[in-house]
């Protein structure tokens, strides 16, 4: 599997972290996790094949199955692991950019103790 390597966010640990690897396709899974305005974590998950591309929205570029989202999913374990004492009475909020990946995300993240927002964008999250 891939190993977690994060990068604090503009040299400081409670902005958030960045997380990067290559798949077995040699693709770039990057996954970013980042304080928002309204005070809250938000996590930005992409895999594209050239890093000029970047994020490409609604499209599927992921060629690796299901081994990016488990990296994805053990970035989020270091996260909130690894960083407990900056993130303290924050929330961490997941989106799923359509239907299909958020039921993808609900199914796996679950069961680390997400819960499925009641609003019309039902996003999951956590406090920490």
């Amino acid at each position: 599997m891939y190993e977690v390597f994060s990068e604090n966010l503009y040299d400081n640990a409670e902005y958030g972290k960045i997380y990067k690897t290559k798949n077995s396709q040699h693709q770039i899974v990057v996954l970013e996790i980042f304080l928002t305005d309204e005070n809250y974590y938000n996590v930005f998950l992409y895999i594209t094949t050239k890093r000029k591309q970047g994020y490409q929205h609604l499209k599927i570029t992921g060629k690796d199955g299901l081994k990016s989202l488990y990296w994805a999913r053990q970035c989020i374990i270091d996260f909130i692991q690894k960083n407990y004492y900056f993130y303290k009475n924050k929330q961490l909020r997941i989106y799923g950019s359509d239907e299909r990946r958020r039921k993808i995300y609900e199914r796996s993240l679950l069961k680390m103790g997400f819960k499925v927002s009641k609003d019309k964008d039902k996003y999951l999250y956590i406090n920490l």
